[in-house]
């Protein structure tokens, strides 16, 4: 029986062949395999790469931030055409509302 010309027993005893060489030098020079080959390191962009990528993650967080102060300062308006003391009322709750949603907030950050 032959293989691609040769016979099937030479095949095997080429593969076989390359397979012991392989392993000979493997076991013969063993940091070949593991060594570490230098890579270069990516460019660092510059300093104004580096801003322009700030104020592009920054620029949502500043306008939710100030959308919600928005929020509030509507909420008075509206609350403070009602009375002095619903308005009382009103920045209390949102004072202790607040409080809460900071402290659960640190807590959920804590156990995480």
């Amino acid at each position: 029986m032959t293989v691609s010309g040769k016979p099937l027993l030479a095949t095997k005893l080429t593969r076989w062949r390359a397979f012991v060489i392989s392993l000979a030098t493997i076991l013969a020079y063993p940091g070949r395999l593991f060594a570490m080959r230098p890579t270069a390191l990516p460019p660092t962009p510059g300093w104004k790469a580096e801003s322009a990528a700030t104020a592009r993650l920054a620029v949502p967080l500043v306008l939710a931030n100030l959308l919600q102060m928005l929020t509030y300062a509507v909420d008075v308006i509206f609350i403070a055409r009602l009375g002095p003391e619903e308005l009382a009322a009103s920045s209390l709750t949102v004072a202790i509302i607040g409080f809460l949603l900071w402290s659960l907030s640190g807590l959920t950050g804590a156990v995480a």
